[in-house]
């Protein structure tokens, strides 16, 4: 997720070395800063949900797995190039370099969206057809193809725009041309498609679990036993994920349209550090929602949450 998202023309427009030295030097550490809290959170996340084999062999677990993979690198290789180029005041490595960055950013934006889209999709399926979520090999083959679509979906977008985008390095930019058309598409199906269906799923599967919970109640289910915990998480981190980012889209489809006039470059700027922010939020809110026990010790704390996540082979008989 990333300032490849600026599929749209969007080191041009927001990332323009600027007159303030001290903003760039202050948007620069503060980008450092993301980075090391981006790969530290999102690493931890995966390294405590793959240490565990039931927590392996647990597809809800695996998306979050997918979405970390995807918001750490960001972590990695697009926060560590927006540093330097803030530092650097242009961009001084080059076309090729140029062109991965931009594409990366893409690709990471494209994968957490989808990515959070199948994971309320596999809720969906948990609370509709339990009976096939429990069955063994069917599972294991739904939730291998969910957790590729994403990848492939992003790989489908940017490969036309690492063979047909223009790269262009003039010495202080770094910039992708592309055709209107591709920039408008490349928005919707980046976020805007993903996102409306990633409202809608959660919609869908928070109506079923408001019917279901009558039931539960009347056939008395512990509540320690009941989806409604990982559903919320889901809803609230596929909520968030859209606010951080809509702002970034909006601001680009307008720039796609032509009727970005009068829209300050500093807004757009700044757009685009909340979309980035959001890979440090995401992996707060898969623990953060799911704490069960806050008073255990603060070393357990990490893995605690991330256990109480992981309630699905309890809940296969229910119902």
């Amino acid at each position: 997720m990333a300032n490849g998202t600026g599929n749209i023309d969007f080191t041009n427009s927001t990332l323009e070395p600027t007159d303030h030295v001290h903003y760039s030097v202050g948007m620069a550490v503060f980008g450092i800063i993301l980075a090391i809290w981006i790969i530290f959170v999102n690493g931890a996340l995966i390294i405590v949900v793959l240490s565990s084999k039931e927590r392996r062999n647990n597809n809800f677990m695996l998306h979050i797995v997918n979405i970390a993979v995807a918001d750490i690198f960001v972590g990695i290789l697009v926060l560590p190039i927006m540093a330097d180029y803030l530092l650097a005041g242009s961009w001084k490595l080059g076309a090729e370099a140029c062109q991965f960055w931009v594409i990366t950013d893409i690709l990471m934006c494209t994968v957490s969206i989808i990515a959070i889209v199948m994971v309320s999709y596999d809720r969906f399926i948990y609370l509709v057809w339990p009976k096939f979520y429990a069955s063994g090999w069917k599972q294991y083959i739904l939730g291998s193809v969910m957790i590729l679509i994403p990848w492939v979906v992003g790989l489908g977008l940017v490969l036309p725009l690492w063979l047909n985008g223009q790269s262009m390095h003039q010495e202080s930019d770094c910039l992708v041309i592309l055709n209107r058309d591709f920039k408008i598409v490349s928005c919707f199906v980046s976020f805007f498609v993903p996102a409306f269906f990633a409202i809608c799923l959660n919609f869908s599967v928070l109506l079923m679990l408001c019917v279901l919970r009558r039931r539960w109640q009347e056939r008395r289910v512990p509540s320690a036993k009941r989806p409604a915990r990982q559903i919320l998480t889901v809803a609230l981190v596929s909520l968030v994920f859209v606010v951080m980012w809509l702002p970034f889209f909006v601001l680009m489809m307008l720039q796609a349209l032509n009727i970005d006039e009068g829209i300050p470059a500093r807004m757009l700027e700044l757009s685009i550090w909340l979309g980035y922010l959001n890979s440090g939020v995401t992996p707060m809110l898969w623990l953060i929602c799911c704490r069960k026990k806050p008073e255990k010790r603060p070393d357990d704390t990490m893995r605690s949450m991330i256990e109480d996540l992981n309630d699905d082979t309890e809940m296969r008989e229910i119902n």
